[in-house]
Order: C-alpha cells, then sequence, then structure tokens
C-alpha cells in the first residue's frame, strides 16, 4: 500500500469511529462502543440526496467493496483528507471500490461550490436532516 492510502485509511478509521455528542439529552446515542453492535452486520440503509438534488440509497451499491465518509466544509481534517480520499479512488476504482462522502453542512449550496474547487471524483451525498449521520452515530 502507498503512504497515502495508509494515511487515508487511518484518518477514515479515527473519524468513522469517534463518535461526539450533539445533545446532552442524548449523548449517549454518540458514544463510540455504540457502533461495536454494527461490526460484522450488514451497514444500515439510508437514503440521501445527491448534489443534483437525486435520492441515492447505500443498498444501490449492494455487492460493492464501500468506504462511508462523513464530512462537513467546515471541517479541517475534512479538508485535509479530501486529496487522499481521492487519491485513494482513484487507485482503486478498477478493483470496485466506491467511496460514498456524505457532508452534513446544512447548506447544499456550500457543498456543491466546495465540490467544483476541491476535486471529488467520488459519489458526493448532502445528508440535509443529518439521519444518516445519526444512524452512523456520526455528530458533531
Amino acid at each position: 500500500m502507498k503512504n497515502t492510502t495508509k494515511i487515508a485509511l487511518q484518518v477514515f478509521i479515527m473519524i468513522f469511529f469517534i463518535g461526539f455528542p450533539v445533545t446532552s439529552v442524548d449523548a449517549e446515542r454518540y458514544l463510540p462502543w455504540v457502533m461495536e453492535k454494527l461490526v460484522g452486520k450488514e451497514a444500515p440503509e439510508f437514503t440521501v440526496k445527491d448534489l443534483s438534488g437525486k435520492n441515492v440509497s447505500l443498498s444501490s451499491f449492494k455487492g460493492k467493496p464501500i468506504l462511508l465518509n462523513f464530512w462537513a466544509t467546515w471541517c479541517p481534517y475534512c479538508r485535509k483528507e479530501r486529496p487522499y480520499l481521492n487519491s485513494l479512488y482513484h487507485e482503486y476504482k478498477d478493483r470496485g471500490l466506491v467511496i460514498i462522502t456524505v457532508s452534513t453542512d446544512k447548506s447544499a449550496k456550500m457543498v456543491r461550490r466546495y465540490a467544483k474547487k476541491v476535486p471529488m471524483d467520488m459519489v458526493v451525498l448532502h445528508d440535509t436532516n443529518n439521519k444518516a449521520a445519526e444512524t452512523y452515530n456520526i455528530g458533531s
């Protein structure tokens, strides 16, 4: 594996498995070990819109290796990982890898503007109400 690939995978694992409390009322939903219940199970389904407004379901990629990445345009770590994810996608797309990036930004317009500036050849989705993020224990 190239160094870039290793770094990208480490960043993804770190971001994916760390949950952050969104509210103090139900912060227990965002504890990292809650995700341990999903290990070895089918990934929870969600449907969100892509940047053109089309609904996209996780299940539409069933049978393919998927790297699922939650991010936001305002997040400095997310901005830093974009080129690594793009590089990883180009390195493994011929082997069937699908990288699905799910933005948790409030504004789809902001995500589209960011996507024009920063190359993102992978699937880019926008989770307007953060339901997909909550399903995966992702918060900010």
